[in-house]
């Protein structure tokens, strides 16, 4: 279970985003209330001279190489992280809390 969730269900903190959809993990979510930030794709921001700018859909296989920014909780539980059916992605930083 992501830390968000576990922090909303310990009433540490009020709101969690979390990421679901095929081919993401299942999380339970009974006794949540749940409202949709975003429905339909998912949006990638770049600056306009990046390779990616300009294009109308990536495929997640050509954000293999790209750097990411991840999270880490406590006890290193994920709280976000590179796309999850990406093998092996590149992990230029990781931000705890």
């Amino acid at each position: 279970m992501p830390t968000q969730l576990r922090q909303l269900r310990a009433h540490r903190i009020d709101v969690a985003v979390i990421g679901v959809g095929p081919d993401l993990p299942a999380y339970e979510f009974e006794g949540l209330r749940r409202d949709l930030l975003l429905g339909g794709g998912l949006l990638l921001a770049v600056p306009a001279n990046h390779r990616f700018a300009g294009r109308g859909a990536i495929p997640v296989t050509e954000l293999r190489d790209e750097p990411w920014i991840v999270g880490k909780g406590l006890r290193d539980d994920p709280q976000f992280g590179a796309w999850p059916t990406l093998d092996h992605p590149r992990i230029a930083y990781a931000a705890r809390g």
